[in-house]
């Protein structure tokens, strides 16, 4: 673990992230100076020169871990004291400062740039890919390791609350002896983990109808839209068609580069003509289930065998 930064800045309103960094950096800093005195104050309420009384030390410690919050909301008084703090931090003094976003403090900001103090971000989460990454860092940082479907198996299953996700990821890194895999995740996780759409399609692109027909029962099972499960059949086999174009890049096709790679992958069993055939396939499907059937869970049961029948 590397020594902690004097300043730190921790940029951004996603509470579970803000948190995390917090705990990582209290680690660190305790693992230099294990009697640390850890004092917490809002900028927001903050009075003039009570910087100055919490770096001083005291009878108990002249080491002291300063953790801060509200910067956004800071006070006239807070922002001089800690303008003037910046240029000169105190010795055995470590500060962690929690900006949760907005305009508000912005010179505070520049100034801590411009000491060249380290800034971690805590900006809210947007989508199940980042958070399959962070999954991942969170099981590298406990010293596990993660395969990416084992991630993403994690986040179709916890995935709504980031706190409860984190610390999942941790607790199966010691329940599993540091390597966690997709069966860890559904021993663990059992019934929360429902099919997602493109498991479907990628079970059918692998030439497996009899699983990709039975993820198909436990997708409809779980109410997943017909027109959904349509769209990743569509996606997938779009994907394989598009992946055979000689020197195409992930930047052109607009996919992660490992999403690339597993694509061409299943693509190279099959042919440009049995590929088409499976895409018009899914095209009538798609139109059953937008309303031209009465039958549309039959109509998507009949599209993976006609595509199973490819071959």
């Amino acid at each position: 673990m590397p020594p902690p930064a004097p300043i730190t800045l921790i940029r951004g309103g996603e509470d579970a992230l803000v948190l995390r960094a917090t705990t990582q950096i209290r680690t660190a800093v305790q693992s230099v100076a294990p009697d640390v005195e850890i004092v917490e104050f809002s900028a927001q309420t903050y009075e003039k020169g009570e910087l100055a009384t919490h770096a001083s030390g005291s009878l108990f410690s002249d080491e002291r871990l300063l953790i801060i919050s509200d910067l956004d909301k800071m006070s006239d008084d807070f922002a001089t004291d800690f303008e003037n703090y910046v240029k000169n931090p105190a010795q055995s003094v470590w500060v962690i400062a929690q900006h949760r976003g907005g305009n508000k403090g912005a010179r505070i900001i520049r100034a801590l740039k411009a000491g060249k103090f380290p800034e971690i971000s805590a900006a809210p989460v947007k989508g199940n890919e980042q958070k399959v990454e962070l999954v991942a860092d969170e099981v590298r940082s406990v010293g596990g390791s993660i395969t990416r479907q084992a991630a993403a198996d994690l986040v179709a299953a916890l995935g709504g609350e980031l706190g409860e996700l984190l610390a999942s990821a941790r607790q199966l890194v010691a329940d599993c002896g540091g390597d966690i895999t997709p069966d860890a995740v559904r021993i663990f996780h059992q019934g929360r983990v429902e099919t997602r759409p493109f498991e479907v399609a990628q079970a059918l692109a692998e030439h497996d109808s009899t699983r990709a027909l039975l993820l198909l029962r436990q997708a409809l099972g779980t109410k997943v839209p017909l027109v959904v499960i349509v769209a990743a059949l569509a996606s997938e086999f779009r994907l394989m068609a598009k992946v055979k174009i000689p020197g195409v890049t992930a930047a052109e096709l607009k996919v992660q580069p490992w999403m690339l790679d597993n694509s061409r992958k299943r693509a190279r069993g099959w042919n440009e003509e049995h590929l088409g055939k499976a895409i018009r396939i899914i095209a009538d499907a798609d139109a059953a289930v937008k309303g031209e059937s009465r039958t549309p869970e039959a109509a998507i049961d009949l599209c993976i065998m006609e595509i199973a029948r490819i071959r």
